[in-house]
């Protein structure tokens, strides 16, 4: 996928095939299972290198048989509520060196970018699942906002990558509150958010950092 804009509005599989390449374009997808899943071979891989990706899935919203790599575009899920399936899913490895990444899930199964990444992550597991429409914010401890996020069904784990993320950055995690601005997918541009409650405190640490709240 290129270019254009694909929209898939009632689906169980979205997209399927061994080899997904997305490097332009809009891409919009509605399943009742998986969302994009790399399958069907021994050598299944997804590649992101461009583009907008929106997935809201009640099964895995990003399945990999494989491994898949990101280096740009945007993309940001909706993933399943229920143990079993999870936001991200993949069988060997995921690597990110850029893009903007939002993912949010059940917890059970919750993966994200692996080390082998280059550009810092954040895994949040939550031990209570937070109801649909609560607003999710992640800040820096200097007051820039790294996103504000309204999930369409209930969640207990978050997956967030981005080029703003530095080492070394003290990050507040928040839970409802209030937001303005331009809202699209679900993610807040422009305005401004005023925090709920604190649901974790944190530094990034590693080119992967996973946070366990109880």
């Amino acid at each position: 996928m290129n270019g254009g804009t694909t929209e898939i509005t009632k689906c169980i599989e979205g997209v399927e095939s061994p080899l997904i390449s997305i490097a332009g374009g809009e891409i919009r997808i509605e399943s009742s299972d998986d969302g994009l899943n790399a399958a069907k071979s021994d050598a299944n891989y997804l590649y992101i290198s461009g583009g907008y990706v929106y997935v809201n899935a009640y099964g895995d919203a990003i399945d990999a048989n494989g491994s898949i790599l990101m280096t740009g575009g945007t993309v940001i899920v909706n993933g399943p509520s229920l143990e079993g399936d999870a936001a991200i899913d993949y069988d060997e490895t995921f690597g990110i060196t850029g893009g903007f990444l939002l993912a949010v899930g059940s917890p059970g199964m919750a993966q994200g970018p692996d080390k082998s990444s280059t550009q810092y992550s954040v895994i949040v597991r939550l031990g209570m699942p937070v109801p649909a429409g609560t607003l999710i914010n992640m800040r820096t401890s200097e007051g820039e906002d790294l996103f504000t996020f309204a999930p369409t069904k209930s969640y207990a784990s978050t997956v967030f990558s981005s080029p703003d993320l530095e080492k070394g950055a003290v990050c507040t995690l928040y839970y409802g509150g209030v937001a303005t601005g331009d809202e699209t997918d679900g993610l807040y541009e422009g305005g401004a958010y005023t925090p709920g409650t604190v649901a974790a405190v944190f530094v990034i640490s590693e080119i992967v950092t996973i946070i366990n709240v109880d």
